[in-house]
């Protein structure tokens, strides 16, 4: 679980979490993240390029979501289960994990995205203040997109 994937973590400055019910209750963790994480619109692209000029600037490390150099297209997979993926990143200025944990069986299937951060210091601090209104338009979007286009 996400838990499990936070030892690392002294504590948690930021975390949120959006879920949605399954119209293909059938549909691994695996599938569920390749759906919502595979398909970014064009404004979610133009906003990680857009994070990537800052990241480099700041010298936080920086995958875009289309590159597909590191496994799943974004960042590193740091733990993997039947039910969950667990993706993230550690860095000087912040550390953080993206859970998609599939829960529930038939007409009760969920698939719910939370995202845990940890701040190492004042460039990960003003990086949260500046990148959190978009983290949650763009973590809300791709999920509700996925869900929408019938991919989950």
């Amino acid at each position: 679980s996400l838990h499990d994937a936070l030892p690392i973590f002294k504590r948690v400055d930021f975390a949120d979490a959006y879920q949605v019910a399954l119209s293909q209750p059938q549909l691994t963790a695996e599938q569920a993240t390749l759906a919502i994480f595979a398909h970014s619109p064009a404004w979610v692209g133009a906003l990680m390029k857009l994070r990537g000029v800052f990241a480099r600037a700041v010298g936080l490390k920086h995958s875009d979501m289309q590159s597909g150099a590191q496994p799943r297209g974004i960042f590193n997979v740091r733990a993997r289960h039947d039910n969950e993926i667990v993706i993230g990143d550690d860095d000087s200025h912040l550390n953080f994990r993206i859970s998609v944990l599939r829960a529930g069986e038939a007409d009760a299937a969920t698939v719910t995205v939370s995202t845990a951060v940890e701040i190492n210091n004042t460039v990960g601090r003003v990086y949260m203040f500046i990148v959190k209104p978009f983290h949650r338009v763009i973590a809300r979007s791709m999920v509700q997109r996925a869900a929408d286009a019938g991919r989950l």
